[in-house]
């Protein structure tokens, strides 16, 4: 297969990659960065029964003066009704009889042993009705939902124990190279581990491999084992020390394509080894990062994997001009100015680093794209 364009390297991960997701069951407190695996409904109203918004005294009319027929302390089961003239001293979250007009704030009576006194009318009902957060039988969140740490806290609030969602993809990054052997860190490596993991993925970075192409193959081979996806990094050219294909071929892998025609990236190359995907980035720092983007999430997605790089939508500030049958990774810059987001093309010099603090976007273009176009990147 010779080179082909961004759109047919998708479409053959579609077609080659097939789900390894699996669905566990978790307390929603433990699901936060997880996605949904199942629908989720409420499984009973809540509150379950009426609930105190205030500290005061619930009542079932409007008059000057009641009786206190006593207190209902938190998650007590409330009585079934308030008598007509009498109230019940609540707290902030106390259940409340089906019956409640209103709760009167404490603040607005004033109380005589066992009479309470109105001072003042109140003008709310100071409480949630029963089911008013979550109606049960209700849809809350549908499958491929991203929970967030807001949405895994309603759950929790409204009762829901467990749910199912996706496990997360255990993601092996693998910088390649001798040059590289004995680097305390390093720095493309560092970069796709921390992407993989802000969008969900379980992330590690390996210790560099010296160009021995045995040495990868049973490296890689091992890895295959207990990963879900294998990404190296390095060695993808055509000099005589780019070794990747040659070491995951040897491994048993099969290529699903080598060189595409996207550019930085275009010596990104698939490769399936026992259906475990291993994406061989370039080298380069703002190719890597830029192959990352343009490839990563489309290998996830079709192993059944939905995760969610942080993106934005904005106007673009100058055109863009695309060759006719490739891509592009554009880096930018995105800021906000005079109310709305403005994403801006930099300038970026090849094999320089700098765009790694003058950038805070990437945008993958397949397509001519006009100033003033509505466009969406990456944050990075």
């Amino acid at each position: 297969m010779g080179e082909i364009s961004l759109r047919q390297a998708h479409r053959l991960i579609l077609k080659k990659i097939h789900s390894s997701a699996e669905a566990i069951a978790l307390p929603p407190h433990m699901a936060t960065g997880f996605v949904l695996a199942e629908d989720i409904f409420c499984s009973e109203d809540s509150p379950p029964h009426p609930k105190s918004k205030v500290d005061g005294f619930a009542v079932a009319s409007d008059r000057e003066s009641y009786k206190l027929a006593g207190e209902i302390q938190l998650s007590q089961e409330p009585p079934e009704a308030i008598k007509e003239g009498y109230s019940y001293m609540v707290r902030t979250g106390s259940y409340l009889p089906s019956n409640v007009l209103r709760v009167i704030r404490k603040e607005n009576v004033k109380t005589e042993g066992d009479l309470i006194y109105v001072l003042k009318k109140e003008r709310g009902k100071n409480y949630l009705k029963k089911g008013e957060e979550c109606k049960k039988g209700r849809l809350i969140f549908n499958k491929g939902y991203f929970l967030s740490v807001k949405e895994a806290a309603f759950l929790q609030q409204v009762g829901v124990e467990k749910v199912r969602v996706f496990r997360k993809p255990r993601v092996i990054v693998v910088p390649l190279g001798s040059e590289l052997v004995g680097q305390a860190v390093n720095p493309a490596g560092l970069l796709i581990k921390a992407f993989a993991e802000r969008a969900g993925a379980e992330a590690k970075l390996k210790e560099p491999l010296e160009d021995e192409v045995d040495k990868i193959s049973r490296s890689i081979a091992d890895l295959a084992s207990s990963n879900d996806i294998i990404i190296t990094i390095g060695g993808t050219g055509v000099s005589n020390k780019d070794l990747t294909e040659s070491a995951v071929l040897s491994a048993g892998a099969v290529k699903v394509f080598k060189r595409v025609r996207v550019q930085p990236g275009r010596t990104t190359g698939l490769y399936l080894l026992r259906g475990k995907p291993i994406l061989a980035l370039p080298g380069n720092i703002q190719a890597a990062v830029a192959s990352f983007y343009a490839f990563f999430f489309e290998v996830s997605k079709a192993e059944g994997f939905s995760l969610r790089p942080p993106s934005i939508s904005g106007k673009l500030v100058k055109d863009i001009k695309v060759k006719q049958g490739w891509a592009r990774g554009i880096y930018v810059k995105v800021k906000s100015s005079e109310g709305e987001i403005k994403i801006s093309p930099i300038r970026v010099v090849t094999h320089s680093s700098k765009f790694l603090i003058e950038a805070n976007g990437l945008l993958i273009a397949k397509k001519n794209i006009a100033k003033g176009s509505l466009a969406r990147c990456y944050l990075i």
